[in-house]
């Protein structure tokens, strides 16, 4: 007997249990799951609207001191050669200042196809040798074949010679315009296509924006700046493929 009312007030629980589990069902689906799609899709749209950018027109300053840095958001946008994967592009060499002037009489320049940046010590360096393995990815003339120090540094005359502050142009010389130029292969229509591409991994372009009040649309009285490195590089480079590195805290930091 004793057997069979246990069994009796086990199977009630249970069904009690069911009841309570269903109606929990039914209760997330009527009301809190519509809820949080409507928190999502509401936040969503909030994210959109501050957070899309919207082309700019950004001031230029006529009288500019030759002592500042490179006024990049007002450099002439490059259109890029078509036959080449990597973004590069001619310009008049020595005295030929002509735009119909032949090939043989100007000069090749690209800038880096991929962007690595990140955390200290979350691999960026291991991933770009490991890049690099690849044949028709090359490495550049800086820093272990791959920091520049451009964006973040050089250009403001940090770690140059004598404080010399890097123009686009000089830039441009640490990446092998003349290997990319001179290794075209054929494609269907019989025109040369050069697929090789260059890049650079400098992780300190996430972290380190001190030198923003020395970009000239900012104000240098300020304490946030309207211009920061990642609008240079998107006026420079439209189209480049960045690569975001971060590293879980702890670890990064027992890893030093």
């Amino acid at each position: 007997m004793k057997h069979i009312t246990r069994s009796f007030f086990g199977l009630c629980l249970f069904g009690v249990l069911v009841i309570l589990i269903s109606l929990q069902i039914d209760l997330r689906q009527k009301y809190i799951q519509p809820s949080l799609e409507a928190l999502f899709v509401h936040n969503t749209e909030v994210f959109v609207k501050e957070y899309t950018v919207k082309p700019e027109k950004y001031s230029c300053p006529s009288n500019v001191s030759s002592t500042r840095v490179e006024d990049i958001l007002c450099l002439e946008k490059r259109t890029f050669l078509k036959n080449f994967k990597n973004p590069c592009w001619y310009e008049p060499s020595g005295k030929s200042q002509s735009s119909s002037s032949s090939v043989q009489n100007k000069t090749l320049r690209c800038l880096p196809y991929f962007h690595i940046f990140g955390v200290c010590k979350t691999g960026t360096t291991d991933l770009f040798f490991r890049l690099i393995q690849h044949p028709q990815i090359l490495p550049n003339a800086g820093v272990l074949g791959k920091e520049t120090w451009f964006w973040s540094w050089r250009r403001y005359g940090e770690y140059t010679d004598g404080y010399t502050k890097v123009t686009v142009k000089q830039f441009t010389r640490a990446f092998d315009a003349q290997k990319i130029g001179e290794t075209k292969m054929s494609i269907e229509d019989g025109s040369q296509y050069s697929d090789l591409i260059t890049g650079h991994g400098d992780p300190m372009d996430f972290w380190d924006h001190k030198h923003w009040r020395d970009i000239h649309q900012n104000d240098p009285y300020a304490n946030v700046p309207k211009v920061m490195t990642p609008h240079l590089v998107k006026h420079v480079l439209p189209n480049i493929k960045l690569i975001l590195l971060l590293r879980e805290p702890a670890e990064r930091y027992f890893f030093y």
